[in-house]
């Protein structure tokens, strides 16, 4: 896939909206408000797997994986490592056969007990507050975290073809 410049290198959370995927451009996915994209971009060099187009006015939150990375390594402690979460996160990537990587959120892949294993704390708060942003009730505490996070909030218009 296309590889983005590694300053361009970002994660997008739809906030907003109606996008549509295209594995290897090919298979079509209707993706949903509060579901998200390129995760590993955080996390290793990123190529692009597929093609995302807006179907309707949609507002994406632009992560930028270099301020990211630089925050998120000031605040590393014994009890919240976000490299050890990334070090997990890319071994289940990499155990995927080359024809499985994709952009979207692998189904495989429990977020809720990857995190609650790298930080601690409840499975059953976490799944809440997941649950609470995929019904298009934004946790402004999730927002928020990521904001800090070198986030942008973008709005895209446009209907694919």
């Amino acid at each position: 896939g296309e590889m983005p410049e590694e300053e361009e290198m970002r994660m997008f959370f739809l906030l907003a909206g109606r996008l549509l995927y295209m594995h290897n451009d090919k298979l079509p996915k209707a993706v949903k408000v509060g579901q998200w994209a390129c995760e590993a971009a955080l996390w290793t060099l990123w190529p692009f797997h597929g093609t995302m187009r807006a179907r309707a006015d949609s507002s994406i939150l632009l992560v930028n994986a270099i301020k990211f990375q630089r925050i998120t390594c000031q605040f590393m402690s014994r009890d919240a490592n976000p490299l050890q979460y990334g070090r997990e996160f890319l071994r289940h990537v990499n155990s995927l056969p080359k024809s499985e990587l994709t952009d979207l959120a692998h189904q495989e892949l429990d977020h809720d007990v990857l995190s609650y294993q790298v930080f601690g704390g409840s499975v059953t708060q976490q799944r809440d507050d997941s649950e609470g942003l995929a019904h298009g009730r934004r946790s402004s505490r999730v927002v928020s975290s990521v904001m800090q996070w070198g986030g942008k909030v973008s709005r895209f218009s446009g209907v694919a073809e």
